[in-house]
């Protein structure tokens, strides 16, 4: 148990976050329908507008967020709904972790290797029983699960190298580029990486064509969005969403009528920048 207040802090290259309450007891008996009530936010305590699950029910006792923001800390509150008795409860925190298939998340930092796409693949990790109030969850408590639990899947990420044009101007390059395929039943993601001091300020242009070529006889849509800090990967095979309840991304889109988009971001956050990509087509024969 960890009391009425915990912090789970969420490492790069996590697509999805579970909080479960498990182990409710009253006093000495052990009961389905537990008065507490689960709330989760980013960055700072949760209030009461927040995340929040009501265990009351006798069903499973979860929050699930899907692409949490990554180098945060998530703060859980459990709070009493009615019963003023000694309540104990077990919580479980588990992330979905895509930085290495199969493989536990060390503590170092990233890798400084940069020629190399990386992955974005499968493994849960599981914590057990969270430490005392006022102690963060640490990868060291971590082991590995089912990696099926959590949505959404991982997809590979392919980075971007930099080629400073001149003082004043960067050019970003796509592995094995410039041509890409975008699967139809995936996203397809890139990373552009900009330096704390080398790329602040100015302005991030970003162009995509679409090779009409390859499309004719179809009606083909390319969406795509350009967010910070991690990708956006919602929608379905109908539709794709460049917002969620968190995050808020740049949308832009390509088809065979109007075949380039053009993104202009004045004054750009530095850090990573995730575009995602995803193909919506339909054949004029159905």
């Amino acid at each position: 148990t960890c009391g009425s207040r915990c912090r789970v802090f969420v490492p790069q290259y996590t697509s999805g976050l579970r909080v479960r309450l498990l182990g409710c007891r009253i006093g000495q008996r052990s009961v389905e329908s537990c008065p507490l009530l689960i709330r989760l936010r980013a960055k700072a305590p949760p209030l009461h507008n927040s995340s929040s699950q009501d265990c009351s029910a006798p069903a499973v006792c979860q929050l699930l967020v899907a692409m949490p923001l990554w180098q945060h800390w998530y703060y859980v509150l459990v709070e009493r709904t009615s019963i003023s008795a000694a309540i104990y409860f077990q919580l479980n925190t588990q992330l979905q972790d895509c930085s290495r298939p199969g493989l536990s998340r060390s503590s170092s930092g990233p890798s400084s290797s940069l020629n190399m796409p990386q992955s974005f693949g499968g493994g849960l990790s599981s914590l057990e029983g969270l430490p005392a109030p006022g102690f963060p969850l640490s990868a060291a408590n971590m082991s590995w699960v089912d990696p099926t639990i959590l949505q959404p899947s991982c997809w590979p990420i392919r980075p971007t190298l930099r080629n400073e044009l001149d003082t004043f101007s960067v050019h970003f390059y796509i592995f094995f580029g410039p041509n890409v395929v975008v699967p139809p039943d995936r996203s397809a993601l890139f990373s552009i990486n900009l330096l704390p001091v080398l790329d602040s300020g100015g302005v991030l242009n970003l162009e995509i064509r679409l090779n009409t070529s390859s499309a004719q006889g179809e009606n083909l849509t390319v969406f795509g969005c350009l967010n910070h800090g991690v990708p956006l990967i919602s929608g379905d095979n109908l539709s794709i969403s460049c917002q969620t309840d968190s995050h808020s991304g740049f949308p832009l889109s390509v088809n065979i009528t109007h075949g380039i988009s053009r993104l202009r971001i004045p004054y750009p956050q530095t850090g990573t920048w995730y575009l995602n990509l995803r193909s919506l087509c339909s054949s004029e024969h159905g």
